[in-house]
Order: structure tokens, then sequence, then C-alpha cells
């Protein structure tokens, strides 16, 4: 039923199962590792850095500091909307490619940051490939657009986009050391491992969530069903954050983001 039609008869909208955007792009996929509930691995212990590592991002380039510059990222969170999309003109210059997705070749969405906190674009045109940007790169455009979807700020507009450099630092949080929050680190990179703890079910087309264990935290991480995990498995995950009904998500939107050890 549409949300039309739930406000008509007086419904309280639902927030809509979470169907977008689990690994739509063409990324290698990892070997799942079932681990013996009787082995002496601990996932605790950690992959073997660097052989394990998971995520598009380049390690050398990793940084677990916030940045300290402001590039326009803040100031379109700042306007975003309780709910729904607000039209902006705001000038962003030189903010850093934290993370990204592709499809076809294409560059599907793009994670954007400065110290004003993380973005994501959401429906626009990128017009650009993985040859062409990468997370450490900066670009600058002109944002037209805010939305936000169910507590999650999108930018879905922007004009005149281009990679102004390359060789930035890209910011991870370090979420074995972290407290991770909604507040603090939505649309920013988490890099976590641990120990997925409860069995996969489905949540939403192909996809399944299982609770993920990692440092202090525990999230569910959704992901393709194909990738085979099981509770008891151990992974490593470098993903940005996102949230589903007010708590924090981390979906695997590139099988890359997601590694086994």
């Amino acid at each position: 039923m549409s949300l039309v039609a739930l406000m008509m008869i007086g419904c309280t909208p639902q927030e809509p199962e979470d169907v977008r955007g689990t690994a739509p792009g063409e990324p290698t996929t990892p070997t799942p590792l079932d681990v013996d509930s009787g082995s002496a691995v601990l996932c605790s212990d950690g992959p073997a850095f660097p052989d394990a590592w998971a995520g598009a991002v380049d390690p050398e380039r990793v940084t677990t500091t916030p940045y300290d510059f402001a590039a326009g990222i803040g100031d379109i969170l700042d306007a975003a909307p309780d709910q729904d999309a607000a039209s902006i003109d705001i000038a962003v210059t030189d903010a850093v490619v934290t993370n990204f997705t592709e499809f076809s070749g294409e560059i599907d969405q793009l994670w954007l940051a400065d110290s004003g906190g993380g973005l994501q674009t959401y429906g626009v045109d990128i017009n650009l490939t993985a040859e062409d940007v990468a997370p450490g790169d900066t670009v600058s455009f002109t944002a037209t657009e805010i939305t936000t979807y169910f507590s999650l700020p999108e930018l879905t507009g922007l004009v005149d986009l281009s990679v102004t450099g390359s060789g930035a630092l890209v910011y991870v949080v370090d979420g074995n050391t972290t407290a991770v929050t909604v507040t603090d680190h939505l649309n920013q990179n988490i890099r976590g491992f641990g120990e997925l703890v409860s069995e996969p079910e489905g949540c939403g087309g192909s996809s399944v969530c299982a609770d993920f264990s990692f440092g202090d935290n525990t999230i569910p991480l959704r992901f393709a069903e194909s990738l085979g995990f099981s509770a008891g498995d151990c992974v490593d995950v470098l993903a940005p954050l996102t949230v589903y009904s007010g708590s924090p998500q981390l979906n695997i939107d590139n099988n890359d983001w997601v590694s086994v050890y």
C-alpha cells in the first residue's frame, strides 16, 4: 500500500523494507569461511593484516584522525530537512571521496566527507568511472538538493562535479576501539573485525542480515545471501555506516567491503 493510501485511511506510515543498494555492482566475491565453533580461532584476534583487508579503500591511505577542514559537506547536512527533499544552492570545494559503489562500470554512489561529517549521493548522475575517481580523491560541485530518507541524509541533486585532486587521507572510524553511533558516525567509513553472532535472516530482496559483534559494538550487518556467511564466521568489514529504524546498520553495498578470516 502506498504512503498516500496509508495517509488517506489515517494510518501512520511505517518505514519501508530496506531493499535498496546491496551489492549492485561487479565486485570481487570473497570465499565464505565457516569457523567451527570448536575451533581455537577467536574472531577478536583479528585478521592477518593486510592479507585479509576488507574494503575498496587503499589501506595505505587510511587515517583514524577526523578531518579538520570544511569543504561544504557540513553546510549541506545542516540544511537537511527532517524528512523529504529540500532545494539548496551550496558550493562544495575539495570534499574527500571516502568510498563509492559502481554499477556496470559507472560510479553509482559516492560517499563524501569533511569536518562537518559524511554524506552519500543517491540517484544522481555521477558520470565518472572507477578509473576517474577513487577514495582519497577530492571533488568540487554545487549541491542542489538534499533529501532525508527516514533519518538518512542523501545528496540527491548536484551539478558541475569535477575531480580536483588525489592522494588525500581517507578517514575511517576504528570500530574495534570506538562506540559506533548514528549521531557521531553516520555515512562515515567504519572498519571493524569480529564475529557474526546470529544466523542470517532475510531482510529485503536477496539480502540477509545478521548481528555483527566487533569491539564493544553489536550492529546488524546486511549483505548478499549469496556470500553464504553464517553464525560464527569471522568477518572484516570496512563500510559506511547507515541507519535503519533509527539504529545503526552496516550495508555491504559492495562485496569488496567484506572479507573473512
